[in-house]
C-alpha cells in the first residue's frame, strides 16, 4: 500500500510508525488471532497516523477477503473526505490483479 507524504504529496510505501505498530501489536493482532470481532473506539491525538492505519487496515480487510465489510466514522465531512481520499490512493496504487 502507498500513502501520500504531507510534504510534497509524493507516493511512498506505507510503513508503521510507533503509534501504528503499538495499535497493531497490542490490540488488533491479538484480537484477530483470537477470533474476536474487531470493533474499536479510538480517542486519538492528532498526527499520530491512526486514521491512516485504520483506513489501510479496513481497506486490506474488505478488498482482499471475501464477504467482508467495514465502516469508518469521521467527526466532520472534511475528515470523512480526507479518509476517502486516502482509500482512493490505496486503490489506485493497488496491483490491478488484486483489485476487486
Amino acid at each position: 500500500m502507498k500513502i501520500k507524504t504531507k510534504r510534497g504529496g509524493e507516493l511512498v510505501p506505507f510503513k508503521f510508525n510507533r503509534a501504528q505498530r503499538r495499535l497493531w501489536r497490542d490490540y488488533i493482532l491479538p484480537d484477530l488471532l483470537s477470533g474476536k470481532p474487531l470493533r474499536y473506539i479510538i480517542l486519538k491525538a492528532r498526527q499520530e497516523g491512526v486514521s491512516t492505519f485504520i483506513a489501510g487496515f479496513k481497506f486490506w480487510v474488505v478488498t482482499l477477503n471475501k464477504n467482508r465489510g467495514g465502516i469508518i466514522v469521521a467527526h466532520t465531512q472534511d475528515a470523512a473526505e480526507n479518509l476517502f481520499d486516502k482509500i482512493k490512493v490505496f486503490y489506485k496504487c493497488m496491483p490491478e490483479a488484486l483489485r476487486p
